[in-house]
């Protein structure tokens, strides 16, 4: 996992994650945080392998959803 940010990343996430970056909003420069997985897990609530959030806290909650995927896309990768 590459975290460029300041985000506190619990261990057992780690290995779920590939890289976790940031960006500032352009309306109002507020921090966006992105998490990204790696093949084989993705956002429970949305399916998403992505998602973002504002604070360590939002971060946090979404972080809880990850769960297995098994979607064409990693199935794909994870065969190479």
């Amino acid at each position: 996992m590459i975290n460029s940010t300041t985000l506190k990343i619990p261990k057992k996430y780690q290995p779920m994650i590939e890289f976790v970056d940031v960006e500032c909003s352009t309306c109002d420069n507020t921090p966006v945080y992105w998490i990204y997985l790696n093949p084989g897990f993705c956002f429970g609530y949305s399916g998403w392998h992505l998602c973002n959030g504002l604070t360590q806290t939002e971060i946090s909650d979404i972080l809880s959803s990850i769960q297995p995927c098994n979607c064409e896309e990693c199935c794909e990768v994870i065969r190479k």
